[in-house]
């Protein structure tokens, strides 16, 4: 059985701005013999994929951060999902989405690609740690009387609730604009391939039962299995292996038809592996997560 012939069933959709490469002849990919779709005239926003990124998501809300000073940083949209106006935000995000998806017909896959904190609060560490200092500091300016533990535990509530209800009613919104794409978000399950402190358990089952509630909402889920430089095969065939065991998992918890299993950072993609293994064995596995029922 030839590759191609394998894979078939699986739908493979580029998802790379290639517009000038495909207009030399050097560099032109031949996406049909590779059984590649693509948005028509090879655009970045098409009738195959969309994806969404902060600033196309209505009133996003996030905080910027000096990156020559940390302790400096700006409050964009409140800064916090406790702060966003969501009346407001989801008449920017109607907005937005007929603007970058005008075909009410649209039928691909629509992916919202918002990194900048997850929903969940604990799950905010290293780089995202201010979103959890900032909740606290909501809470205690209302009432300074709270010990740290009772402030934290009220700040991690508070942003838990909104983070979910923005979530949620962000894709509620897409779904009711766009009702024949596939929607969901980038992303998750949360999982990482700095694992060896952690026994090599790349993902976090205790985070993606939490947000279970989330992406109940959505259509289908978009794992994110990044492999980093320099790692050698065992552990990047152990980090693809668990985060799409992981995704099955949650599949399997929320009834969801399908994965599609979706990489977008192209530069990191290795093209060529002398015995296959990360990527026969990621085509056998997506094969069978696709076609769970």
């Amino acid at each position: 059985m030839s590759l191609v012939s394998f894979v078939l069933p699986i739908e493979f959709i580029w998802n790379s701005p290639c517009t000038n490469c495909q207009k030399n002849p050097d560099t032109r990919i031949n996406f049909t013999k590779y059984h590649i779709d693509i948005n028509n005239d090879y655009i970045f926003k098409g009738n195959k994929i969309v994806l969404l990124y902060e600033s196309e998501i209505g009133l996003y809300p996030y905080i910027h951060v000096d990156s020559s000073n940390s302790s400096n940083y700006t409050f964009i949209n409140g800064g916090l999902p406790q702060k966003v106006n969501m009346s407001e935000h989801l008449k920017k995000l109607e907005e937005n989405i007929k603007k970058i998806i005008p075909d009410k017909h649209f039928s691909g896959l629509g992916v919202i690609d918002i990194e900048e904190w997850r929903p969940t609060y604990d799950s905010n560490w290293s780089s995202k740690r201010v979103y959890r200092n900032e909740s606290i500091k909501i809470v205690l300016a209302r009432n300074s009387t709270l010990n740290s533990t009772e402030a934290e535990q009220l700040a991690m509530e508070e942003f838990n609730k909104a983070a979910a209800n923005f979530f949620i009613e962000t894709v509620k919104k897409c779904k009711e604009l766009r009702p024949s794409a596939k929607w969901g978000f980038y992303g998750f399950p949360t999982c990482n391939e700095n694992a060896e402190k952690r026994k090599w358990n790349f993902c976090f089952p205790n985070i993606s039962d939490q947000i279970i509630p989330i992406l109940n909402h959505t259509d289908v889920l978009y794992p994110s299995s990044y492999i980093v430089p320099g790692q050698n095969y065992s552990i990047k065939d152990k980090f693809v292996d668990g985060v799409l065991n992981e995704t099955q998992r949650i599949v399997e918890e929320i009834k969801k038809k399908g994965v599609d299993q979706y990489n977008k950072k192209y530069e990191n993609i290795e093209f060529y592996d002398p015995v296959g293994l990360f990527f026969f064995k990621l085509l056998i596995i997506v094969l069978f997560m696709y076609c769970i029922q």
